[in-house]
């Protein structure tokens, strides 16, 4: 996994903030990009690597969300 850039760990920070019980991470992190003018690959590409690393550490997307965002899990 290639390390994220700023932008991208400021991206997943924004959505972790807004994530409310009624919308996943998932539909937040789209919403934030849309806001944003970004593009759908740069979704799939994020969305990809934190469902890899939150199936490599069996934790939820949130969690995994959160620690590339902090830059904990970078390889």
């Amino acid at each position: 996994m290639a390390p994220l850039s700023q932008q991208d760990k400021e991206i997943i920070e924004e959505a972790l903030s807004q994530t409310r019980k009624t919308m996943t991470f998932e539909q937040t992190l789209g919403k934030t990009m849309r806001k944003r003018g970004m593009d759908f690959d740069v979704y799939i590409r994020l969305m990809g690597e934190i469902r890899d690393l939150a199936r490599r550490h069996e934790t939820s997307v949130e969690e995994a969300a959160e620690s590339l965002a902090k830059g904990l899990e970078q390889e």
